[in-house]
């Protein structure tokens, strides 16, 4: 604290991760499945950081800081030692023009030194993680936004609103046609691009009293530009769902007993599936979308929970949870893949999976 008006933090922090792919293993001494493990990928993260909040006067303040990310991947047998240097500057600047009003302007530049790896053609989702290392730069992103903030009502309600606009550096996508499954050189089987998005959030809480909650809607739009997939046409990635809207609210019944509920409604993820399909020589081919061509159904789940909370010792405190998750019973998209079926090759369908409908739950907690 070098001031009432200047404050200054800085740290270090550093990390190490070990990473193995996958592995295939027998099921039993009978099976004629030879064990295999990928080869792992390890590397070390370190992080040193400053920043400081600066308050000019009772109208405006300024955030700023710098982090210096460093990523050291080391060597196995398919890769050489890589060391990347990254600075990831950063600034808010806000303007309180009375007590209840906010409006921020902010920037900000992030590095992350481990790539996620999604497939949307299979079944099962078979996300993994690749560290950055010789083949592949980390990813990079600037994102720039703005922001409103609004206290009402005596601070009974806070109304906010902010836009973003985000652009990525070296993104990565499976190449088509890839080669997925227990590859030890995967970093061969993947291109690299950029990306940007844009979107709007909207939020409303009601702060006080015994009904409390908050509303919220993100209006969101994701676009990969990678010029060996897709034609070299801009396509959607799998996380980017357009619309998403959330519904929190609790009431409190009595002194003892209180009712609490989410309700979540969200575009589907997008998926790359067959749009025809076709026989020759009585074998069923398929014809697909375009990259991630098709978006899976909305996903709608309300939630609902009654907690009890006895009378509190001193040092003790408690709380049973009843609570019915999905009560709608909703079948949410999980995954969705195309398939032959296995006794009749002519014979072809698409599936959706889910994982869950209605769930009862209890629970207790307690703290001491």
């Amino acid at each position: 604290y070098v001031s009432n008006r200047l404050r200054i933090k800085s740290g270090l922090n550093l990390e190490y991760f070990s990473t193995k792919p996958g592995q295939i293993d027998k099921a039993s001494e009978s099976s004629n499945i030879i064990p295999y493990v990928m080869e792992s990928r390890k590397s070390l993260e370190s992080v040193l950081y400053s920043e400081l909040q600066l308050t000019l006067n009772s109208l405006w303040r300024i955030n700023g800081g710098i982090r210096l990310s460093g990523n050291y991947s080391f060597s196995n047998a398919y890769l050489k030692e890589k060391l990347y240097l990254n600075p990831e500057p950063r600034f808010e600047l806000q303007f309180a023009p009375d007590k209840t009003t906010t409006y921020s302007l902010s920037g900000i530049v992030t590095t992350q030194n481990m790539h996620l790896l999604s497939n949307s053609s299979i079944g099962i989702p078979s996300d993994i993680w690749v560290p950055a290392n010789e083949k592949l730069k980390p990813s990079s992103s600037l994102q720039i936004s703005l922001g409103y903030k609004k206290n009402l009502s005596n601070n009974q309600y806070t109304f906010s609103a902010e836009g973003y606009y985000k652009n990525m550096r070296n993104i990565i996508d499976y190449k088509d046609n890839a080669n997925i499954f227990m590859n030890n050189t995967i970093e061969e089987q993947l291109e690299k691009g950029w990306a940007d998005s844009y979107g709007l959030e909207l939020y409303l809480a009601k702060n006080n009293g015994p009904a409390t909650g908050w509303i919220s809607y993100t209006f969101s739009k994701a676009t990969n530009h990678i010029n060996a997939v897709n034609n070299g046409e801009g396509y959607a990635p799998v996380y980017d769902r357009p619309h998403d809207f959330k519904m929190f609210g609790t009431y409190q019944l009595t002194n003892k007993w209180s009712v609490s509920s989410t309700f979540t409604l969200r575009s589907g993820m997008n998926v790359t599936m067959p749009i025809s399909h076709y026989m020759y020589q009585g074998s069923a081919f398929f014809e697909y979308t375009k990259r991630n061509g098709y978006r899976a159904p909305m996903f709608r789940q309300l939630d609902v929970a009654f907690t009890y909370r006895p009378e509190s010792k001193k040092r003790w405190k408690s709380e049973w949870v009843f609570g019915v998750m999905n009560v709608l019973n909703r079948k949410n998209v999980f995954s969705m893949y195309a398939g032959r079926d296995r006794l009749l090759v002519g014979k072809s369908g698409a599936y959706k999976m889910y994982l869950h409908g209605i769930m009862p739950s209890v629970s207790y907690n307690f703290k001491f």
